[in-house]
C-alpha cells in the first residue's frame, strides 16, 4: 500500500530505560522448539500478557510472535486525524520494528498530535526474559499444541494465548482501497491514512457552487450557476437569458478539468462518516471524527455550505443507552443527519457516491439501496478475525472469531489455550481499556491452570470509549454489555473537558507505561475506592 507519508516520520527511537534488551532473541532459528508458553500477537494484549508472564514463568520459557515492524497506539490515531498530535508520538518499536499505540489513531485523524508520537519500537517493549519471533503464524493445529510459521518452521507449547487482534478489511467494500488513495476518501483506523483525515477536514471548502453553461442554439447559451439553495450568479446580469457569449463560453469551458460534464462530478459538499455492519475495533472512533470534524470544519467557517452525515448500520446512534441521550442531543445541536440502518457495500470514486444497502431490524439486507454523494468519506471499515484465526475451525464460532468462556476466557474446546484483546467473541466492546481486564482475567486463570487448578476469576465485560465529541470536550463512557460501570462519582455522560484531558494526555501514559508492561489491570480498585466499596448502579 502506498505510504501517504516518508517513513521517516513514522519512527521514532524510544528512551533506552523502558527496558534491557541485552537477552533479547531475535528472529533465530526456531524449527521444533518447544515453549511453556506461546503467545500469538504483540499488539496491546499480547505485549502485556507477555510481560505478566515473564515475571512468573522461567527465563526463554514464553515466546512471543509478532512480525509487525510497527507498534501503534492505535487509540492516537482519532487525535492525529483531528490535528492533535503526531502520529510518531503513537509507535514505539518492537526490536528494529514499531509498535503502535493504536488509540491514538483518533486524535492523529483530529490534528491533536502527530502519528510519530503514537509509535514506538518493540525493542523497546518486548521484556529481556522473553523469545521473540518475528515471523507470522499461518497455520494453528490445537490438537498437536503447534503452530506453523509463515517461514514454515513448526513451534509447540504447552499453553498457547491467542492475541492477534482483528483485520482490516477494506476489500469488503467494493472500490474501497483503491479509494482510499483518492482525494476525499481516509479513514483514522490506517496509520497510512488518519494523517489525510486532518487533512481533507482542513480542505473542505465546498460551498454548494455548480455551474452548467446550456447551449439553447446555435451559438446561443445559458450561464446556469447555482448550489442546492439557488443561483450563484458570477455575472450582475440576469444569467437565465440565452445570450451569444455564453454559447461561446460552454465551448472555451469543455475542456475545463472543473467542468462537471467532463469529469462526471458534482461537490456534493457532504461530508459522510460510516460504521460497519460487522463487529469493529473501537466502536466509538467513527463518531469521535465526526463530532471533531464538524468543529474543524465550523472554525474553519465553512460550516454552513457542508452537510454532515453518519451512515451507521445500528439502529442507534450509541449502542449503550446511558450515553445515547447526550449523544442524540450532541448530534442534534451540531444539525447531523444521522442515517441509521445503513451499511456500505461501495465507493464510486469518479462520481464521488457511497453506496449503502439498506437493513432490517435484524441488521440484515431489506433490498432496499441508498447513495450519497459525498465531498468527504471517513471509512469505519468492517473487521474480522485475521486468516489464520478464521481458517481453525477447531478454535473459532461460526463467525470466525476464537470461541471462549466469556467469564474464564479459555477457550470451549481446548482447556490450555487462551484469548485476550480483539480477536475473540467476548460480547464487550472491542477496546484497548477492555485489554486491561483480560490480562487481569488471564493472569490469574492461566497461572492456576499451569498449577492443575480451575480458572477461579471471571471477566467482567469491561470497556472504554473516551468519546470526543467537540475540540476540547469529551464523554468518558465506561461500561459493559449490561450496562455503564463508570469509575467516577458524578455524571460520566456529560461531556466535560477532564474527559479530552484524559483521552490526550493520560491514556497514552497509562498505555506505554503500564499496559503493554502488564502492570496496568484496569480502574476496577480505583472504582470501589471512589464510591466507597460500593458497586455503582445502571443507569
Amino acid at each position: 500500500m502506498k505510504l501517504l507519508i516518508p517513513v521517516d516520520h513514522l519512527l521514532r527511537r524510544a528512551p533506552t530505560y523502558l527496558t534491557n534488551n541485552t537477552n533479547m532473541k531475535l528472529s533465530l532459528p526456531v524449527q521444533g522448539q518447544h515453549f511453556r508458553l506461546l503467545i500469538v500477537g504483540g499488539g496491546a494484549s499480547g505485549m502485556g500478557a507477555s510481560h505478566k508472564f515473564a515475571r512468573k514463568l522461567p527465563k526463554k520459557s514464553v515466546a512471543l510472535v509478532e512480525p509487525n515492524e510497527l507498534h501503534y497506539y492505535q487509540p492516537g490515531f482519532t487525535l492525529v486525524g483531528g490535528g492533535y498530535m503526531p502520529l510518531k508520538a503513537n509507535t514505539r518499536k518492537n526490536k528494529d520494528l514499531l509498535h503502535y499505540y493504536q488509540p491514538g489513531f483518533t486524535l492523529v485523524g483530529g490534528g491533536y498530535m502527530p502519528l510519530k508520537a503514537n509509535t514506538r519500537k518493540n525493542k523497546d517493549l518486548v521484556h529481556p526474559n522473553n523469545v521473540w519471533i518475528k515471523d507470522r503464524v499461518e497455520k494453528f493445529e490445537p490438537k498437536k499444541n503447534s503452530v506453523t510459521l509463515r517461514s514454515g518452521d513448526e513451534i509447540t507449547y504447552d499453553y498457547l494465548i491467542i492475541c492477534t487482534g482483528c483485520q482490516l478489511r477494506f476489500d469488503m467494500i467494493k472500490g474501497l482501497p483503491e479509494a482510499l488513495e483518492t482525494p476525499g476518501v481516509c479513514s483514522n483506523y490506517s496509520p497510512f491514512h488518519c494523517e489525510k483525515t486532518f487533512k481533507e477536514l482542513s480542505t473542505v471548502t465546498y460551498d454548494g457552487y455548480a455551474s452548467c453553461p446550456l447551449i439553447v442554439g446555435r451559438r446561443l447559451g445559458i450561464l446556469a450557476e447555482f448550489n442546492s439553495k439557488g443561483p450563484m450568479e458570477t455575472l450582475p446580469i440576469d444569467q437565465s437569458t440565452p445570450r451569444v457569449n455564453y454559447g461561446n463560453l460552454k465551448l472555451c469551458l469543455t475542456d475545463f478539468p472543473g467542468n462537471p460534464e467532463n469529469s462526471g462530478v458534482v461537490m456534493s459538499g457532504n461530508c459522510v462518516f460510516t460504521f460497519p455492519n460487522t463487529p469493529i475495533k473501537c466502536a466509538g472512533a467513527p463518531q469521535k471524527v465526526l463530532y471533531y470534524g464538524h468543529d474543524i470544519v465550523r472554525d474553519r467557517g465553512y460550516r454552513n455550505s457542508t452537510n454532515f452525515i453518519y451512515a451507521t448500520s445500528l439502529q442507534r446512534l450509541f449502542g449503550v443507552e446511558a450515553y445515547l441521550k447526550s449523544l442524540n442531543k450532541i448530534a442534534a445541536e451540531k444539525g447531523i443527519d444521522v442515517r441509521t440502518r445503513h451499511s456500505l457495500i461501495e465507493v464510486d470514486t469518479k462520481h464521488k457516491i457511497a453506496k449503502f444497502e439498506l437493513l432490517d431490524e435484524n441488521s440484515k439486507p431489506n433490498g432496499k439501496f441508498d447513495e450519497i454523494p459525498y465531498s468527504l468519506l471517513h471509512i469505519g471499515p468492517p473487521c474480522s478475525a485475521p486468516p489464520a484465526i478464521r481458517n481453525c475451525k477447531e478454535l473459532v464460532d461460526e463467525n470466525g472469531w476464537v470461541d471462549v468462556d466469556h467469564e474464564t476466557l479459555r477457550s470451549k474446546h481446548f482447556s490450555n489455550i487462551f484469548a485476550a484483546g480483539d480477536c475473540m467473541n467476548t460480547p464487550n466492546a472491542k477496546t484497548a481499556a477492555a485489554v486491561s481486564s483480560h490480562l487481569k482475567t488471564i493472569e490469574k486463570n492461566l497461572g492456576a491452570v499451569i498449577e492443575g487448578k480451575e480458572p477461579p476469576a471471571k471477566y467482567d465485560g469491561y470497556a472504554s470509549c473516551p468519546l470526543i465529541v467537540g475540540r476540547r470536550l469529551g464523554i468518558l463512557a465506561e461500561f459493559n454489555s449490561k450496562g455503564p460501570m463508570e469509575t467516577l462519582p458524578i455524571d460520566q455522560s456529560t461531556p466535560r473537558y477532564y474527559a479530552f484531558l484524559m483521552k490526550r494526555y493520560l491514556m497514552p501514559f497509562l498505555y506505554w507505561n503500564f499496559l503493554v508492561k502488564g502492570y496496568w489491570n484496569g480502574p476496577a480498585t480505583i472504582r470501589k475506592i471512589l464510591h466507597l466499596g460500593f458497586v455503582p448502579k445502571s443507569k
